[in-house]
């Protein structure tokens, strides 16, 4: 989970060895509210915790925030057998019928009109709802599995400022909660990274020209952050120097990419992966970018590289400095996020986690190494 290479030397903190800590820290306290960093959820927990696009980014979770309302959805498109289906840290899945009665719906409301998290501040739930739609549009019939969209519904009546006012309609996919192997991990998302991104399609969550210009836009941002919580962090290059490091992978044709890619936001039918839900994180970038993702928040387990093999166009070879900056951007969403959370009880063991290995490129050390 170390975010350096042995290549390189000096000082800095390992920020993914902290989300690591932290997470245990937490799974120990928190059991009965757990979410899986990892691949590999419990039946249970997945059906109960993100079935069918209930689920957030990587991270542990919070006190349970209010339940969304979905009758103004039932409503106006007539639905019927309505009964929770999951529920998530911002959405909340109901499992339906339409009128017609012709197989189950999947209802995905917002908890919220505007979404906060400790990554994100300010993203639109209409916004996000319209990118999963077309993300399952673009991926029917690929071997990539999503639902069957069907649409946006508008409440019929005038919300409050904070409550949603747009929910999503989509087939609902049964899962058993089965855990694909490794393999199978491997060739759905080389799948994916070897599909042709949807045409005009600009993520959400974007700032910048693509997950490069993102990637060195936020991760400044999110490093200092971090440091508000977390005392005397190494300067972090700004966003002109991470994006020379960046730029490089642009050998890489762009793809789309989950940037979430656990079992909670996949559906599977014995071991196989029958849907892959919550795109809210989605990227267009160079594969690099949600590999390094993953390695960081969860290795994916022996066969993962020979099954992306069998349906990626390449598999990715990097610079340390290309890796090191990708695997940085996912170990400080995860310590920013469980930092926030349960600072009080777990920064004991951050900061007796300690790891000499640094990019000297990257991070200078500061002028008093810092004591973890």
């Amino acid at each position: 989970m170390g975010l350096a290479l042995s290549t390189l030397g000096g000082w800095v903190v390992i920020v993914g060895c902290a989300s690591v800590h932290l997470f245990r820290i937490w799974e120990r306290r928190f059991s009965p509210h757990r979410r899986g960093l990892g691949l590999g959820l419990s039946a249970s927990a997945v059906e109960a915790e993100a079935c069918n696009g209930a689920g957030a980014e990587a991270g542990p979770a919070s006190p349970d925030p209010p339940a969304p309302d979905p009758a103004p959805f039932v409503r106006v498109a007539g639905l019927t057998d309505v009964t929770p289906a999951g529920a998530g840290l911002e959405f909340a899945v109901f499992r339906c019928r339409s009128p017609s009665g012709s197989g189950s719906l999947a209802l995905r409301v917002p908890r919220y009109r505007t979404i906060a998290n400790a990554n994100d501040p300010h993203l639109d739930s209409r916004a996000l709802l319209a990118q999963e739609l077309a993300i399952y549009a673009h991926l029917s019939g690929s071997a990539v599995p999503v639902p069957t969209p069907r649409g946006l519904l508008e409440a019929d009546d005038d919300a409050d400022d904070e409550a949603a006012d747009v929910a999503m309609l989509a087939s609902f996919v049964e899962s058993d909660g089965s855990r694909p192997s490794p393999r199978e991990l491997g060739r759905v998302l080389g799948a994916l990274h070897a599909l042709p991104p949807p045409a005009g399609f600009v993520p959400v969550v974007h700032e910048g020209g693509d997950a490069l210009e993102t990637i060195a836009t936020r991760l400044p941002r999110r490093w200092g952050e971090l440091a508000a919580l977390v005392p005397r962090l190494p300067r972090l290059p700004d966003t002109k120097a991470l994006l020379r490091h960046l730029s490089p992978l642009r050998r890489f044709p762009a793809s789309l990419l989950h940037m979430d890619f656990r079992a909670a936001n996949l559906l599977t039918g014995n071991g196989r992966i029958a849907g892959v839900v919550d795109w809210e994180n989605a990227l267009l970038g160079p594969p690099a970018v949600e590999l390094c993702r993953l390695r960081e928040t969860a290795h994916p387990g022996d066969g993962f590289e020979e099954g992306y093999a069998e349906t990626a166009l390449e598999v990715p070879s990097l610079s340390p400095a290309e890796e090191t900056v990708l695997r940085l951007d996912a170990a400080v969403m995860l310590a920013r996020m469980q930092l926030q959370m349960f600072l009080a009880a777990s920064l004991g063991p951050v900061r007796r986690t300690k790891d000499k290995r640094l990019v000297p490129d990257l991070c200078p050390p500061p002028a008093n190494p810092l004591s973890v």
